[in-house]
C-alpha cells in the first residue's frame, strides 16, 4: 500500500487529483458553514455579507467604512474598489455566492501552485497538503487570504513565464483587497526589465483606485479614501494579532514594542532583498520563489491585524520554502511543528485544554512561521555558498 502510493506520488498523479479534492472540500465546508448557528442575528457568514453588501453601499454613496448593523457586524476594511469586484456575488442567492467566493479562494491557490510544477513530487504533494489544511480554516470564514495567497502565486507565475503586464495586475488587485499585497511586486524587482514592471504595477494600481469613479463621484471618492485611512489608522493601534508582536507581547511589556518590532520586521526584510540581490549564482526562478515565500510569511507575522485564518498566507510562503529549496534535514522538525502548532491547533484535533491555555494566550500559532521565517536566512546563505 506504502509503495502503491508513493509510486502515485512519484509520477505526478497527485495533480491531477488536487483540484477535485479542493472542490470536494470547499463544498463541504461550504455546506457546513450554511449548519452552522450564531448566537446573534447575524449569519455565520458575516465576512462574505461584508464583502458582498460593499457594493450596495458604494452605489448608495454611503461611507463603506462606518458600521451597518443592519445587514452585518464588524467593519468592511478594503479599498473602495473592491465592492465592484463583488457586484458578481451582489446578484446572486448567498449559498450559490459563498460556494463561488470559497472555489475562487481555494482553486486560485491550488491551481497556481501545481503551475509552478516542482520537479520533486513528493515535496509537492505535501506542499499541497499543508496549504489545503490551511485553507480549510480560511474557508470557514469566508475570508478572502486565499485570493492574496493565490494573486501571489501567480504573480510569481507570470513573472516566470516573463508576462509582465499579467503578473502585475495581479499584485495591483491585490493591494484593492489588503494594502500589503502589494509587495508581491517585489518579485518583479530582480526582473531585468524592473523599471517597466513597476511603471506597470504603478498604472495598473492607479486605473483600478478610480475605477470607483464609474459609480460616485470625486469628492465621495476622495472622501471615501480618507474614511479608509482613518480607518487603518486606528485598526493599527488596537491589537498585536497572531503575530510576533503577539509572541512577544506576554514576556515584553513596555509601550513601543509595536514599533520596536514593526522597524526590526523592516530591517529584516529589507536585509533578505538585498541578500537575494546579490544572490546571482542562484538560479533565477528558485530566487523569485524564495523571495516570494519569504514575503508571504512576513506578511502574516508582522501583521497586527494576523488571525487564524490568515495564515493560509504564511503557510503557501513556509511550502514555497519547503517544496522550492534543496533537500534539507532541517524541516524534519520544521515541518511538524508548522502541523502540530500552525495546522491544527484551532481544530478539534487539538486538544482543547492547551490551546485554551498555551496556544491562544501565547500566539504560538505564529511560532513555526517565525522559526521558518528566521530559517529562510540561513536557506539563502547555504544556497549561495552551494552556488559559488
Amino acid at each position: 500500500m506504502k509503495d502503491q502510493l508513493l509510486r502515485f506520488v512519484d509520477e505526478g498523479r497527485i495533480a491531477r487529483w488536487a483540484v477535485v479534492i479542493t472542490l470536494a472540500i470547499t463544498v463541504l465546508l461550504t455546506a457546513v458553514q450554511f449548519h452552522k448557528k450564531r448566537s446573534d442575528q447575524y449569519t455565520p457568514v458575516n465576512n462574505y455579507i461584508i464583502f458582498k453588501s460593499s457594493f450596495h453601499f458604494l452605489l448608495t454613496g454611503e461611507d463603506l467604512y462606518a458600521l451597518h448593523p443592519e445587514t452585518h457586524f464588524d467593519y468592511y476594511k478594503y479599498s473602495p474598489s473592491f465592492p465592484l469586484f463583488m457586484a458578481p456575488f451582489y446578484a446572486l442567492p448567498d449559498l450559490p455566492g459563498v460556494l463561488l467566493w470559497n472555489i475562487l479562494n481555494s482553486l486560485l491557490l491550488v491551481t497556481g501552485l501545481l503551475r509552478l510544477r516542482f520537479t520533486d513530487k513528493r515535496k509537492e504533494a505535501l506542499a499541497l497538503l499543508f496549504v489545503l489544511l490551511e485553507t480549510a480554516t480560511s474557508l470557514q470564514n469566508s475570508q478572502s487570504n486565499g485570493l492574496i495567497a493565490g494573486l501571489a502565486v501567480w504573480s510569481l507565475v507570470f513573472q516566470r513565464d516573463g508576462k509582465i503586464l499579467p503578473g502585475t495586475l495581479l499584485a495591483a488587485l491585490s493591494v484593492s483587497i489588503k494594502v500589503y499585497g502589494g509587495l508581491t511586486i517585489l518579485l518583479f524587482l530582480f526582473d531585468r526589465r524592473w523599471l517597466k514592471s513597476l511603471l506597470a504595477f504603478g498604472a495598473w494600481c492607479m486605473l483600478i483606485a478610480a475605477l470607483p469613479l464609474l459609480v460616485v463621484s470625486p469628492a465621495q471618492l476622495q472622501f471615501l479614501y480618507e474614511s479608509w485611512g482613518r480607518l487603518l489608522s486606528a485598526d493599527h493601534d488596537a491589537s498585536t494579532g497572531i503575530s510576533l508582536m503577539g509572541l512577544l507581547a506576554p514576556w515584553l511589556k513596555f509601550s513601543s514594542l509595536k514599533a520596536v518590532v514593526t522597524l526590526l520586521g523592516l530591517a529584516a526584510l529589507a536585509d533578505y532583498l538585498w541578500r537575494s540581490l546579490f544572490a546571482k549564482q542562484v538560479d533565477r526562478n528558485l530566487r523569485s520563489l524564495l523571495i516570494l515565500g519569504h514575503v508571504l510569511i512576513w506578511l502574516v507575522i508582522l501583521n497586527h491585524k494576523a488571525e487564524s485564518p490568515t495564515f493560509v498566507i504564511a503557510v503557501t510562503g513556509a511550502m514555497l520554502l519547503y517544496a522550492g529549496g534543496p533537500k534539507d534535514p532541517n524541516w524534519r522538525w520544521m515541518l511538524p511543528l508548522l502541523l502540530i502548532l500552525t495546522c491544527l491547533s484551532p481544530t478539534d484535533l487539538f486538544p482543547k485544554f492547551i490551546r485554551d491555555t498555551w496556544v491562544v494566550p501565547y500566539s504560538l500559532k505564529a511560532l513555526p512561521c517565525v522559526v521558518i521565517y528566521c530559517y529562510s536566512f540561513v536557506q539563502l546563505h547555504r544556497l549561495k555558498k552551494a552556488a559559488a
